[in-house]
């Protein structure tokens, strides 16, 4: 969350949202975090999170793409990724 326009990294910490910064990946390119709807809720941390580092795509590793479907709808900022095609089942 921001508190005077400043991201508060332990929400970052507390859905495990984080940078991936290895081998040949540029910065700022790979993120990973915790699934961004709990409970048919959208997770107010990752959303802030995604939205500051500019998430283009996501690959959800959790989920199934009809599954993925049903539970878009309650995260505007997926649901808007996966209506673009931007949104990817393993």
């Amino acid at each position: 969350m921001r508190k005077s326009g400043i991201l508060i990294s332990s929400d970052a910490a507390a859905v495990n949202f984080r940078e991936i910064r290895m081998g040949n990946i540029a910065p700022n390119t790979l993120y990973r975090s915790s699934h961004p709807i709990k409970d048919n809720k959208q997770d107010t941390a990752i959303a802030v999170l995604a939205s500051s580092a500019r998430i283009s795509a996501v690959l959800n590793l959790s989920d199934t793409t009809s599954e993925i479907m049903g539970k878009a709808i309650f995260a505007p900022w997926y649901n808007k990724l996966l209506k673009n095609g931007s949104v990817h089942a393993l």
